[in-house]
């Protein structure tokens, strides 16, 4: 080959060479501008009610002190004196007025429009515990009406909760209405007539109020348009996310942070991999998928779709599984005590428990008798288990199987570890427990 043929070759390789080097930094370039862009935000529009009872509350919040203060839950077992929690009340007295009127508004939680702000979720079980302790005084001061009034304004909190909220505000909500749900059972034997039909009706009208679950997940795939760009596009939320083993592993899980540069550069690295807008897109997907399938009662659901391979979806959506049996059992917990209140009033003006549960509506005990979530269909109605002085209603459970009233027994930890014969954890409500959810017995 000649020197000049030479040359034409090593001209024709350099440009080659150029031209490939300049599509790689061009698709280099390309990836990470489109890594970087923010998907476009669709928000479906909210009619926000005037008043909003969520801003009642937060008027009410500042005016309430807490009788416990920051003793644990295990000293909060030992209640102060009558006295002095009866002082205590006089004093929460006003901000107790102004969240009893929050509970006749309408109530829509606003968006979260910061990943920061926790909307005083806190604030919500603490007002809880107050309609507690106000009934657990009412009910040693002999007024039985009045106490039952505040544990069902308890489990009421946490069925407004919900209500243009997502899921932080479901799982929130069922803390305050198993705060009230426990008082009532905790007094199950000692309730008269008038109380237990009070306590009837306001929870069968509390029931229609609950916020259906796949309203919860359109809510959640709402606040994901606005709480997933601010997390893209802060380097240290980024960091947390890739970096969770170093999280977990520091104490108190508050690991010090590398240099900004450093933080900068794992961000773009994470985003040249999980693009905003792909992450997006397939998140949407399948809360799409999920939103139809909460529709569906618990037992006509299909399996949950595919998670989507992406970090975000892997780390956040799990939790959703979770939520959503658990609002199974919530409705189950819920129309079990709403039953039980009617079963127990009829006792108490006739000396013993029905034949049946049709003869709660034909004496005008219940409207209707509540549908089991867990049913074949979801819609056919508790059980009931006649035995004279031990008649209960129970719910299937999540094993889908009539056990003819056989209650939950957990036997074993998640772990393997044994259970003791004493822990409340025997009876708790899991998605694998075999068995049925029985009245006053599977409490959570």
């Amino acid at each position: 080959m000649s020197s000049r043929e030479n040359r034409t070759m090593r001209f024709i390789t350099q440009r080659l060479g150029l031209i490939t080097g300049c599509a790689i930094a061009g698709a280099l370039a390309g990836r990470i501008y489109y890594s970087n862009v923010d998907a476009p935000v669709h928000l479906p529009e909210r009619i926000i009610p005037s008043p909003n009872a969520y801003d009642s509350y937060l008027k009410a919040f500042p005016k309430l002190r807490d009788i416990h203060g920051s003793t644990t839950i295990d000293q909060r077992q030992k209640l102060p004196p009558l006295a002095e929690r009866q002082a205590a009340l006089a004093e929460n007295a006003e901000g107790l007025q102004l969240a009893r009127f929050a509970l006749t508004q309408q109530y829509l939680a606003p968006r979260q429009d910061n990943i920061e702000v926790n909307r005083s979720w806190a604030k919500f079980r603490a007002l809880a515990r107050q309609f507690s302790d106000e009934g657990e005084v009412r009910f040693e001061m002999g007024d039985k009406t009045g106490a039952i009034n505040s544990y069902i304004d308890a489990i009421q909190v946490g069925i407004q909760m919900p209500n243009g909220g997502s899921i932080i505000e479901l799982l929130v909500g069922f803390a305050c209405e198993a705060i009230g749900r426990k008082q009532i059972w905790k007094r199950i034997d000692q309730w008269d007539s008038q109380s237990l039909k009070l306590g009837t009706q306001k929870m069968e009208e509390l029931m229609k109020k609950k916020v259906p679950l796949s309203d919860i997940f359109t809510n959640e795939k709402s606040e994901a348009q606005i709480s997933l760009p601010q997390l893209f596009n802060d380097p240290k939320s980024v960091w947390e996310l890739t970096h969770t083993d170093q999280i977990a592993d520091s104490e108190d899980n508050q690991p010090s942070l590398p240099a900004d540069w450093v933080l900068r550069v794992n961000q773009q690295m994470f985003l040249f991999r999980y693009p905003k807008r792909s992450i997006i897109s397939r998140y949407n997907a399948y809360m799409d998928q999920i939103i139809e399938l909460y529709k569906k009662p618990y037992a006509l659901r299909d399996t949950l779709p595919t998670l989507p391979d992406d970090l975000i979806s892997t780390t956040l959506i799990p939790v959703f599984s979770q939520a959503g049996w658990k609002d199974d059992v919530d409705q189950a917990l819920m129309r079990l005590l709403t039953v039980t209140l009617a079963l127990r009033a009829y006792k108490a003006d006739h000396g013993a428990f029905p034949a049946n549960l049709d003869t709660l509506i034909t004496e005008k005990y219940l409207v209707q008798v509540p549908v089991d979530p867990f049913s074949s269909n979801g819609a056919i109605p508790m059980r009931y288990r006649f035995d004279n002085e031990k008649s209960y209603a129970y719910s299937i459970g999540p094993d889908g199987v009539d056990n003819d009233g056989q209650e939950i027994i957990n036997l074993r930890e998640a772990n393997g570890d044994a259970i003791k014969q004493d822990s409340p954890q025997r009876y708790h409500v899991r998605l694998e427990s075999r068995g049925d959810i029985v009245a006053g017995l599977n409490l959570y």
